[in-house]
């Protein structure tokens, strides 16, 4: 499909140089027109990744192996020179019942916390914490190294970056 997960591998395949990577999809309108750029909306990415809003986060998973995953996934968004403009490294607040404590033991990945309703009103001031009387037993963690990407941006600009070195991308 021509979703997040497709046109990266198609980018990364067509990379090599001795392959043609042809993406199939559903979808008739999947690469821009002829001289497109990335500013082109022509380009419709797949049901699914048209409908995502990608958190790039590690918070609150297990085993710790997974969570140590997706620290290392975090991590390809800073270090990979396609893809490291994407992310918006907004942090994340995370809210809990008091009797639950977020912060890992075993890793080094970063969490503030616990806060309280003035600190995460702080952080998110449209929110309204103290008056939701759901939210009296609650208490909150911040993840500053979290983030998020528009997955149909990066589609974009995979297919664009395909089409601007002129590798061979197709769909049908």
């Amino acid at each position: 499909g021509a979703g997040i997960i497709g046109s990266s591998l198609a980018h990364h395949l067509s990379r090599r140089g001795d392959l043609k990577v042809t993406v199939l999809d559903k979808s008739t309108n999947l690469l821009p027109k002829t001289g497109a750029t990335d500013e082109d909306d022509d380009i419709f990415p797949g049901v699914a990744t048209s409908s995502s809003f990608a958190w790039l986060n590690a918070n609150d998973k297990s085993p710790l192996s997974y969570m140590q995953l997706n620290q290392l996934g975090m991590e390809m968004w800073h270090r990979h020179e396609m893809m490291k403009e994407y992310p918006v490294w907004s942090g994340a607040l995370i809210r809990k019942e008091k009797k639950q404590d977020l912060r890992e033991k075993n890793s080094r990945y970063v969490c503030v916390g616990p806060l309280g309703f003035d600190d995460a009103m702080c952080l998110e001031p449209g929110i309204d914490f103290k008056n939701d009387p759901a939210d009296k037993s609650s208490e909150f963690y911040f993840y500053p190294e979290e983030g998020f990407v528009e997955p149909i941006e990066v589609v974009k600009g995979c297919v664009c970056l395909q089409n601007a070195t002129e590798r061979t991308l197709s769909a049908g």
